[in-house]
Order: structure tokens, then sequence, then C-alpha cells
């Protein structure tokens, strides 16, 4: 069995729900492997640094859409009350 290392980055975004008014926080994260088949632009294997690169830019248009428009997951509907 092969495992490959995994880069995980997470971050935390915290606001006020446009629907509940409630302050909420919200954890988002992305993951990448370093792997051969995980290739950049030029065909070759990514490195960590163009990986937590892209993870990052990934992230913060997350982040950017979330901030707009800022929903907990009460609110969205993914939560579900006991």
């Amino acid at each position: 069995m092969v495992t490959f290392r995994e880069i995980k980055l997470t971050r935390k975004i915290s606001g006020k729900c446009s629907k509940c008014s409630k302050r909420r926080t919200i954890t988002i994260s992305e993951y990448q492997t370093i792997n051969q088949w995980n290739i950049n632009k030029d065909g070759f294997p990514k490195t960590e640094r163009e990986i937590v690169a892209e993870i990052n830019q990934y992230l913060l248009v997350l982040e950017d859409g979330l901030k707009r428009n800022f929903i907990c997951r009460t609110c969205n509907g993914l939560y579900k009350k006991r």
C-alpha cells in the first residue's frame, strides 16, 4: 500500500449570520496530496510550495464569498437540531 503525503490548510471564518443574526464561526479546509498524478501546467509533479499556494488561493476565494453572504450551518439546513 502506498500512502502519499497530504497537505491540508484550514481557515476559520467568523461573522454574523445574515438570517438569524447570531455570531457564528465556520471552519473550512482543503487538502491535496503530493503524488505523481498531481501535476502542474508544465507536466511535472507539484512541489509542496505550489500546492500550498494553490490551496491558499482557493481558500481566499472561498473565504471572500462566505464573508459577503455569511449564513450559519443551522440556517443553511446543513445542521439538524436534536
